[in-house]
């Protein structure tokens, strides 16, 4: 009976050893996790994690980023200017934060005119904005449409009434011209690979690396089960923890009696 006794609790003592041993494994994998995105997170700014996009197809669709329903695009020679909700493209490289919707585009010489609601958008052939016309220097807006004359004039379009631009784009005076002799810049159809790349870019630049990180850090990433995930991980390392302390503290007993069974003998 007095063996039996013993051996309850060397049995229970055992068992805690299987299942803390056990429970280790599980809440290391979830400690190297957390430590990881915790480490990664505390050097945002140095790393420049909001500044860095996951382009992963998998991770996007998981967050329901969904390619754009539309893509509005303009021919300027064989540039092509794309706007997608708010976002404007040059060819498939992002440029100029929005100024309203994107009217048109044009080419003169070696000048790209981009037309939004709100303002002119010069650029180089290479992507480079050169300048900003707005209603402060003396632009007609809303623009409507935007176009060339025979004389490879440029001509705004705006509620109604027509401004030709002198040379230099610094002044723009009512025009008479027929709609009929001129250019107007109109929607087209952007090559299928270049919608392609826009899609990709697009989808490309919103969720960033420290919100991916964030949401693996805190369980998010999976809803409402991922932060039940990361509790439970939490208890984890609790009861990792204190069941670590409780066989620590019974090996030191079993050490302090073997040490005074030592010395009665």
């Amino acid at each position: 009976m007095s063996h039996h006794r013993q051996r309850k609790p060397f049995l229970r003592l055992r068992s805690l050893y299987i299942w803390h041993r056990h429970l280790g494994v599980v809440a290391a994998l979830f400690a190297v996790m957390l430590s990881i995105t915790g480490l990664l997170l505390n050097h945002t700014d140095t790393l420049q994690l909001g500044s860095r996009f996951i382009g992963n197809r998998f991770l996007l669709d998981w967050y329901g980023v969904a390619p754009p329903a539309t893509i509005r695009s303009f021919a300027a020679g064989s540039v092509y200017i794309n706007q997608i909700e708010d976002r404007l493209f040059f060819d498939a490289q992002p440029i100029h934060a929005q100024q309203g919707m994107l009217v048109g585009a044009t080419r003169s010489d070696d000048l790209l005119i981009i037309a939004m609601e709100q303002a002119l958008l010069l650029y180089s052939v290479k992507g480079e904005l050169i300048e900003q016309l707005s209603s402060t220097t003396g632009l007609p807006i809303p623009i409507n449409r935007i176009g060339m004359d025979p004389q490879s004039r440029l001509i705004l379009q705006s509620n109604d009434k027509l401004y030709q631009a002198d040379k230099q784009l610094l002044h723009f005076h009512g025009s008479m011209e027929s709609p009929d002799n001129i250019l107007w810049s109109t929607p087209v159809q952007a090559p299928y690979s270049l919608n392609a790349l826009l899609t990709q870019n697009y989808r490309g630049n919103i969720i960033s690396v420290e919100r991916f990180l964030l949401d693996l850090h805190s369980g998010r990433l999976l809803g409402k089960l991922g932060i039940v995930i990361i509790d439970l991980a939490g208890l984890a390392l609790l009861a990792l923890a204190l069941s670590g302390l409780f066989l620590w503290h019974q090996q030191y007993k079993k050490r302090q009696a073997h040490r005074l069974t030592s010395k009665r003998h």
